[in-house]
C-alpha cells in the first residue's frame, strides 16, 4: 500500500509538471521577420541590415527584412501589431509612430501601449536640412531670408504627414515666422530624391541618407538638428549656431507584438543590445547617425515613452495649429 501510494504521488507530480516542461517551447522555430515600415532607401533600412546577420547567427534562424511602407509607417506597424505574438515578427518603430500619430489620429488601427512592446531603443536620429545645388541660398539663415522675401514660394518634402520631417517643417515655420509648404512622400528615400531632382526646394534626413549626396554635390546642406556639429560632416552648422533653437530629432526602436512572452522580449533585447554595442557595429551606427547606439531595456523604453509624453503633446498641438488632417 505504501509503495502504491508513493508511485501514485510521483505519477501525479510528473503529470502536473508536464504543462510547464511542455510549455517551454524553443525559440525561434522558424525565420524571424523584421518589418521596416518605410521603403528602401531610408535610414531604418541600413540600420536593420547591420543587425540582421549577427542576430540570425545568435538565434540560429534566418532574419528576413520586409519593407511595408505607407501612412507614415502605420501600414507596417499595424502588420506587426496584428501578427502572432510569438517573437517571429518584429518591427522597427519611431517616435512619430509611437508618440505623435496616436495623439494626432482618432482612427489609429491599433493601440501602441497594448498592441506593441518595445524591445530596445536603438538610436537617436539627427536630421540634416538640404536643398538642391542651384538653390539661391547656402545656409539656414539665407533660406529664411529668401522665404520672407518670397512668401509662399518654398516647399519641403517629408516621409509622411505627421512624421519627424513634417514636425521639423512646422517647427521651422513657427520659429522663423515663415510659411514653407509641405509635400509628403511615402518614405525618406523618395522625399530626398525629390530634392535631388529639384522637384522640391527642401528636404531633411539622417547623415547616412543625405551625407553621400552632399559629398557628391547633389545636395547642399543648410543646417543640422543636433547639439553639436557632426564629426563626419563638420562643415554643416547647427540651427542654434544660426540663431534658432529647434530642439533635437527623434529615435528609432525595435518592437514586437504586445503579447509576446516576456522571456522572448528579454532574449531579443539581450542579443540586439549586444550587437549594436559591439565595436564594429557601434562605430558604423555612430558614423551613420551622428550619435552612438542606445540599447535600452524594455523597462527603460517604457519609461522613456512616459517621459516624452509632454513633448509629444506640444508637437501635436503645433501640427494641429498648422492644419494637419489625417488622410
Amino acid at each position: 500500500m505504501l509503495m502504491k501510494a508513493l508511485l501514485t504521488a510521483i505519477g501525479a507530480a510528473f503529470v502536473l509538471g508536464m504543462p510547464v516542461w511542455a510549455g517551454a517551447q524553443p525559440y525561434p522555430t522558424k525565420p524571424v521577420r523584421i518589418i521596416v515600415p518605410y521603403p528602401p532607401g531610408g535610414p531604418q533600412d541600413p540600420l536593420v541590415r547591420l543587425i540582421q546577420g549577427p542576430l540570425g547567427e545568435a538565434l540560429g534562424q534566418q532574419i528576413v527584412v520586409e519593407n511595408r511602407a505607407g501612412a507614415t509607417g502605420l501600414i507596417g506597424m499595424t502588420a506587426c501589431a496584428r501578427s502572432d505574438p510569438d517573437g517571429h515578427t518584429l518591427c522597427t518603430v519611431t517616435n512619430d509612430g509611437m508618440m505623435i500619430l496616436p495623439r494626432l489620429r482618432s482612427d489609429m488601427p491599433f493601440d501602441v501601449n497594448r498592441d506593441l512592446v518595445g524591445i530596445t531603443q536603438l538610436v537617436h536620429t539627427i536630421q540634416i536640412l538640404v536643398t538642391p545645388p542651384k538653390s539661391p541660398f547656402n545656409d539656414f539663415r539665407g533660406m529664411v531670408a529668401y522665404a520672407k522675401a518670397n512668401p509662399g514660394k518654398l516647399n519641403m518634402s517629408s516621409f509622411g504627414l505627421g512624421g519627424g520631417v513634417h514636425q521639423l517643417l512646422e517647427a521651422i515655420n513657427k520659429a522663423a515666422g515663415i510659411k514653407i509648404a509641405h509635400v509628403p512622400y511615402k518614405g525618406s528615400g523618395p522625399a530626398v530624391q525629390a530634392a535631388v531632382a529639384a522637384e522640391v526646394d527642401l528636404a531633411a534626413s539622417t547623415p547616412q541618407v543625405v551625407g553621400p549626396l552632399i559629398r557628391a554635390g547633389k545636395l547642399k546642406a543648410l543646417a543640422i538638428r543636433s547639439e553639436q556639429r557632426n564629426a563626419e560632416l563638420p562643415d554643416i552648422p547647427t540651427y542654434r549656431e544660426q540663431g534658432y533653437d529647434l530642439g533635437s530629432g527623434g529615435w528609432f526602436a525595435l518592437a514586437a507584438p504586445g503579447k509576446t512572452p516576456k522571456a522572448i522580449v528579454e532574449r531579443l533585447n539581450r542579443e540586439v543590445v549586444r550587437i549594436i554595442k559591439s565595436p564594429g557595429v557601434r562605430e558604423k551606427i555612430t558614423a551613420a547617425f551622428g550619435a552612438p547606439p542606445i540599447g535600452s531595456t524594455p523597462e527603460e523604453f517604457a519609461k522613456m515613452m512616459r517621459d516624452e509624453a509632454r513633448h509629444a503633446d506640444e508637437m501635436v498641438a503645433l501640427l494641429k495649429a498648422a492644419g494637419y488632417k489625417p488622410q
